[in-house]
């Protein structure tokens, strides 16, 4: 697709600014997905019939909570996007703290901007013939870059709050920012980057709503009071008389920027977005809130066409007709309202549920609405005659999904009382019923069926099925396979993967592929170590208090060890191959002698179980952290404790030693991740940042950063020096349970409990391939003859 491009890292960490050349790449635009119902749509498209969704400051708010740009080289989400007037140029902003600029005609990589800050960009927009970007950040800060001379001028804000929109004057001579704490600021600002620029300093003024009209000033904030909401986008009209912004919510409000009053108020949604919809001519967004209102949006003429008013309560659910010119509409009031979008009115009503609708559908022929409700009941309604035609009885729970195949001959639904039902919609009787098998939390969240009509498919939260109409058996079951360690030998060929399916791995990193299975134990792998010699592995699973000793070659068991008194949580092997250390919820850790298979010694201390065990690299010490929340030291010669550190509030869950031996880095349940100091057992940073449990973590070889995986499905990086998270690494859609870390400092692999192993290169903070489970021929087989079912993606 056109020519290539070399990409350019900008770095903009000092005064003298460099440019230097990445590997050369090729960063293709793939298509967008409107995420609430994966819609595909064509970015070409919608380029050339309008710039919405990219440079629509309308639009931007109401579309980003539902909708993401994926594009091939950026894996973290994009937090603002704004493209140029020729439509040639696309600059993103992301989680993982950069900018990048795109050229779309070439679909290649132009610039990447980087910046060592935890502070991400917000919003940010493309000016002066595309020579400069102005972006507003997350701890408040406004930078402006010049493209041209390749440096940039931060202005340092007081306000201490979110930067949520950004905007210039049409005389060019200030920049609007609107902000989280309903803050409206201008600054003065001279373009030509002539000289060095002084961060100005923000001045601030409050006025309530009893205050008298002040002028605006050159370099002043206003507080609005009236509104309430976080402050989406603020930009000028053309006179520059007037400030425009627009709120959480929706709402457009037009601003008398010399007296400070408000003008005029675009009506908009008065409450939270509950659903959307993008009719198939991408011309039109369709939107239901907490307000009970539906609102059609015209994405041409930038403009709110229409508002749909009928329901009493919060929209849970909306479904087109394949025309776009029907409209159904469920609510916690019970109605479905059938609207024509042409006329924009209201067609009919019905009314018939007893509790909450959850989903509705309009079949293909548009002869009938389907609803699945509460009341676990499927009701079908007939559009033609306006009036009930069906009740189908048979789930004793909660129907959570409907679905109709292509020719509407059959529905589907599924339920909380796990099982997926076929209802004939011409015999109007009950055609086949599926029950599921599920453990503890599992429920169905949504039930399809193929193109063919050959397979009826559900999804819960850890599994997908397919079940045979013809055959009424279930054919295929795609267990949620979490990757519970990840371990690389020495020389960085092999992977050792251990499952939540009992299974270990070992994987070929450098042929991609799997070079043998071991299958001796019978639950979720819960721990493992390979032998720095890679000569034999121990492993453990959940539930078991017995260690297996085997052969990575020959996948055979050389030896058990089966003292401990309860489930072993952690394993480790020591430096020299000589010594194994188990952890366990007994309370204890013991170390065994390899060769004589016999235990050397048992420490006692800890009060609970035992998460997490290491060796130092010297020999002779045993690292152990516990849900006591303590982290101990034990030396393996005199068989006493050495040290003991305190500090986290939860569950210790990880530990990892440094090269040499000098640090120690424990992750816990308290979010946070710690960093001691060995001989002194003394705190040295305190890494906070993650916004749920932390899993995993581990040292990069050359001791410059923390690798870290969490319940909040991010890879985070800490810079060990600076002190700071150097990037955060989205990508997974479940939480990360292991890490594991190349010699060369540079590739990081993260396991996750959706199955999926990520391949992330740390110094360009990317993803750079990943292994997608371990999965037979005959899954692959049906995961290309069903592209639609998504087989092996992760379970969010």
């Amino acid at each position: 697709m056109g020519n290539k491009l070399k990409g350019k890292c900008l770095n903009m960490d000092s005064a003298a600014y460099t440019i230097s050349d990445e590997k050369e790449k090729v960063y293709k635009i793939k298509p967008v997905y409107y995420a609430m119902h994966l819609r595909p749509l064509s970015f070409q498209n919608m380029i050339k019939s309008s710039e919405y969704f990219l440079n629509l400051q309308e639009f931007k708010a109401v579309l980003f909570k539902d909708l993401n740009f994926w594009i091939e080289g950026q894996i973290s989400p994009l937090t603002c996007v704004d493209l140029s007037k020729n439509c040639e140029i696309l600059v993103t902003g992301s989680k993982d703290l950069s900018i990048r600029v795109y050229n779309l005609e070439k679909c290649s990589l132009e610039l990447l901007l980087t910046l060592h800050l935890v502070s991400y960009a917000t919003c940010l927009i493309l000016k002066f013939d595309n020579k400069f970007i102005i972006s507003g950040h997350e701890d408040s800060n406004i930078i402006i870059w010049d493209l041209k001379k390749k440096s940039h001028v931060k202005i340092n804000s007081k306000l201490k709050s979110a930067v949520t929109s950004i905007s210039l004057t049409k005389n060019k001579n200030f920049i609007v920012s609107g902000h989280k704490n309903q803050t409206v600021t201008v600054l003065k600002f001279n373009f030509t980057l002539e000289n060095e620029h002084k961060n100005p300093a923000i001045k601030s003024k409050k006025y309530s709503s009893n205050n008298h009209p002040v002028p605006l000033r050159n370099l002043s904030t206003i507080i609005f009071p009236q509104n309430e909401d976080e402050i989406k986008c603020a930009l000028f009209s053309p006179k520059n008389k007037n400030l425009v912004f627009l709120s959480e919510l929706g709402e457009f409000q037009l601003w008398d920027s010399q007296k400070n009053i408000p003008l005029k108020i675009i009506p908009g949604h008065t409450n939270k977005v509950t659903f959307l919809l993008l009719t198939s001519d991408k011309n039109c967004l369709i939107s239901g809130s907490d307000d009970s209102t539906i609102r059609l949006w015209d994405l041409n003429k930038k403009s709110q066409k229409g508002i749909l008013k009928g329901h009493k309560k919060i929209i849970t659910s909306l479904a087109l007709s394949n025309d776009n010119k029907l409209l159904a509409s469920a609510s916690l009031d019970l109605q479905i309202i059938l609207w024509n979008l042409v006329e924009k009115k209201q067609e009919q009503s019905f009314l018939g549920h007893s509790s909450r609708i959850n989903s509705i559908v309009i079949t293909t022929d548009n002869r009938l609405i389907i609803s699945g409700s509460a009341d676990n009941t499927v009701r079908t309604w007939n559009i033609k005659e306006k009036c009930l035609e069906t009740i189908f009885n048979g789930h004793v729970g909660n129907v959570t999904s409907v679905a109709v195949n292509k020719n509407s001959w059959f529905a589907i639904s599924g339920g909380l009382d796990n099982s997926v039902r076929v209802w004939n919609l011409i015999k109007k009787q009950q055609e086949a019923v599926f029950k599921i098998k599920v453990d503890g939390y599992e429920k169905i969240q949504s039930v399809g069926i193929t193109s063919d009509n050959s397979y009826v498919s559900y999804k819960t939260n850890t599994s997908l099925g397919l079940f045979s109409l013809t055959e009424r058996t279930l054919k295929h079951k795609f267990d949620c396979c979490s990757v519970n360690v990840l371990i690389l030998n020495t020389d960085n060929t092999l992977l050792v993967c251990g499952l939540g399916n009992s299974k270990v791995i070992i994987y070929n990193l450098k042929d991609k592929m799997q070079t043998g299975i071991f299958s001796g134990h019978t639950k979720s792998i819960s721990c493992l170590s390979l032998s720095p010699n890679s000569e034999f592995i121990v492993s453990c699973s959940s539930e078991s208090n017995k260690i297996i000793i085997w052969s990575p070659k020959t996948f055979k068991e050389i030896s058990i060890l089966e003292y401990h008194k309860d489930v072993v949580n952690s394993l480790a092997i020591s430096p020299n191959n000589k010594f194994i250390a188990s952890g366990s919820a007994d309370n204890t850790i013991r170390v065994w002698d390899f060769e004589d298979k016999k235990e050397v010694c048992v420490f006692e201390g800890h009060s609970h179980a035992i998460n997490a065990v290491i060796f130092t690299p010297t020999k002779n010490f045993v690292i152990s952290g516990s849900w006591d929340t303590t982290i101990r030291i034990w030396n393996i010669n005199t068989k006493k404790q050495e040290g003991i550190m305190r500090g986290h509030e939860k569950s210790i869950s990880a530990l990892a030693i440094s090269t040499g031996g000098r640090s120690i880095a424990s992750a816990s349940l308290d979010k946070t991740i710690r960093m001691w100091q060995f001989w002194s057992n003394e705190e040295e940073i305190l890494f906070e940042g993650h916004e749920n449990f932390v899993k995993c973590i581990a040292f990069t070889f050359n001791n410059n950063f923390l690798v870290s995986g969490s319940t909040d499905f991010t890879v985070r990086l800490w810079n060990i020096n600076e002190k700071v998270c150097q990037a955060v690494l989205y990508g997974h859609c479940s939480t990360v349970l292991s890490i594991a870390i190349s010699k060369n400092n540079t590739i990081v692999y993260s396991g996750s409990k959706g199955g999926l192993i990520r391949v992330w290169n740390i110094m360009k903070n990317v993803q750079e391939s990943s292994i997608l489970g371990f999965y037979e021929s005959e899954e692959k087989k049906l995961s290309k003859q069903y592209p639609e079912l998504c087989l092996f993606e992760e379970f969010s």
